[in-house]
Formats: C-alpha cells, structure tokens, sequence
C-alpha cells in the first residue's frame, strides 16, 4: 500500500504538473528535494546558495487537500508526524501529548449490535470479538504513540537567524529508529533536517520528551 501511494503521487506530478503540496513521506531521499527547493530560490533572486536556508511556518488553518495554488517562494509540504507532543492549533504552539495519544486505526463509531447477527452465527462473532480483543491489547502495545503534523511551509530566506527564543529545534527523521549512517552524498540515511516550532515551554522541556518528527512510522 506504501508503495502504491508513492506511486501514485508521483504519477499525479507526471500527469498535472508541479504539485501544490507535496507529501514528505513519499520521497525516498528528501534531502535532495529540500536542496533543489533551495536551488531555484537562489536561482530565482541570483543569491548564493550557501547564504540560504529555510524558514519554517506551520500552515495549521488548512489542510493540505484544499491547497490549490503553491506558494510564491519554497514548498508546502506534509504527512510528518509528532511524537512525545502534539500540536495545539488553537494555541499555534507545540503542547504536551494526551495520554495515550494515537492518530491513527479509528475505531468504526457504531459497532453492529451482537443481537443483530442470526443465532446459529453468534457463537463465531462472540470467539472472533474476543480474539479481536485480545489482538487489540497487544497491538496497542507496541505502538508508538504520535499524533499527525499540520502542513508546513518551508521559506527559504537568506542570512536567517535562528530563533534563540520561544521555539524548539525540532529533528526530523525518516522512520522511527534514530540512528543513520553518512552517505556518499554527505547526508545521513535517516535525518533529514532540524524544524523550528513555536513553543511556550522552554526547549529543555521537549528535549527531556524526546520530541522529534518523523516521515513514517516503521523501524
């Protein structure tokens, strides 16, 4: 299914164009995409290169689906998502996760009734809801717990100051395990780039969290 997904983003850039907002977790090196958006900004405004970096804003008050026309200057990107805090859209800051914070696996809001099923069947439904039981408990267990990230707008800008106050910087990675090796490229396998959130906490805070953002949730 991961594979038919990516596959199918890419198709839809070959078919209609430059998207609009472009999914984080369907490219295999985003590193590379990051840099090419860097690329055409210093090309854009004839700047050196080596004097751009981003600027991060979070796009909270939409979803990426209703995103129809790109932005002047860098990318919209998402399918990132939080783990050891969530995002608070009301307050625009990092806050502190909710117990047993999952974000994904919904539960179906309206279960068909045990009675509703004919007799001779009942028996089947009741061993099979016991197993899902049991199946759900230890599955649960080995989630991570994560909550999904709103879209994001990378801005380029040049000679960027980093913001010494009320953000944190937050490490992205690929998949869960965060570790890498360095490539022949100069990049690491797994880290892709340091995010910088807004937040009303001190960054110690999230850091004893061990707060990071992440393109899938697999090993």
């Amino acid at each position: 299914q991961d594979l038919a997904q990516r596959l199918h983003f890419i198709q839809q850039w070959i078919d209609h164009g430059t998207p609009s907002c472009f999914w984080m977790s369907g490219f295999f090196f985003p590193q590379a995409f990051l840099t090419g958006t860097l690329q055409n900004f210093a090309r854009k405004y004839v700047l050196p290169i080596d004097a751009i970096s981003f600027d991060f804003k979070v796009v909270d008050h939409l979803n990426h689906e209703d995103v129809k026309e790109k932005p002047e200057d860098g990318c919209y990107v998402y399918g990132l998502f939080l783990e050891g805090a969530i995002w608070d859209p009301t307050e625009h800051t990092l806050a502190e996760a909710r117990p047993k914070e999952v974000g994904y696996l919904p539960w179906p809001p309206s279960p068909p009734s045990y009675s509703s099923f004919p007799a001779r069947f009942r028996r089947h439904v009741l061993l099979f809801a016991i197993f899902l039981v049991v199946f759900s408990f230890f599955f649960f267990l080995a989630l991570q717990l994560f909550s999904p990230m709103p879209m994001l707008h990378f801005v380029p800008a040049q000679n960027r100051e980093p913001p010494t106050e009320d953000s944190y910087k937050c490490p992205t990675y690929k998949i869960l395990t965060r570790q890498g090796t360095l490539s022949t490229t100069g990049h690491s396998t797994n880290f892709i780039i340091s995010i910088d959130l807004p937040s009303n906490k001190p960054k110690e805070f999230w850091i004893k969290r061990s707060v990071a953002l992440f393109t899938q949730l697999r090993y």
